[in-house]
């Protein structure tokens, strides 16, 4: 009987060693040398002050070779999302009526990025929603400002996201909801 419990106890033993360098692996505050912000998106590989960080931000630890001062450490951008509307009213269904609602005439939202970089970097933009489609901008669904389609989306709160990338290797995130409901007084 104690082999049977030497061997469960070293089992046991090994199996948390495991799951320890598991965790440790892919916990981002256990890397040495990086600074990490208060959010699991943003993560700082460069070895400053994390509480220079936003939660918003990431970066890489130096600029890559094709970029203005390569080698130099690099900056994230800020990037704010805005959005023309925080919520869209939907007719009610076909055969109800309602009393004193006025549906939305457009179900488009103007989305406008204010972005800025100190290091003076070249931004891109890149957008995703959890519903609806994202057209317009410089490039399709690429500019600071592209309009959000939420035509065919069913009454619930969506997301859309623009990622502000200084093609530098920082990166700023910016979220914006917007919310779809029916007409609250259908008959």
């Amino acid at each position: 009987m104690p082999k049977r419990l030497f061997l469960l106890a070293a089992v046991a033993l090994v199996i948390s060693v495991i799951i320890a360098s598991i965790v440790d692996f892919v916990s981002p505050e256990s890397r040495v040398g990086q600074a990490f912000a208060h959010s699991d998106k943003a993560l700082n590989h460069q070895d400053k002050d994390a509480s220079k960080l936003k939660p918003n931000q990431r970066c890489s630890s130096m600029r890559g070779a094709d970029c203005q001062r390569a080698g130099e450490a690099n900056t994230a951008p800020e990037a704010e999302l805005a959005a023309s509307a925080e919520k869209i009213t939907l007719r009610c269904k076909e055969g109800s009526t309602d009393q004193n609602c006025t549906p939305s005439t457009d179900q488009k939202v103007q989305l406008s990025t204010s972005a800025t970089d100190a290091d003076g970097d070249t931004l891109s933009y890149t957008f995703s929603t959890t519903g609806g489609t994202i057209t317009g901008g410089t490039t399709e669904g690429k500019g600071s400002k592209v309009t959000w389609d939420l035509t065919d989306a069913q009454p619930g709160t969506y997301t859309a996201t623009v990622e502000v990338d200084d093609t530098c290797g920082c990166i700023a995130f910016s979220s914006v909801k917007v919310e779809v409901a029916r007409c609250p007084d259908c008959r």
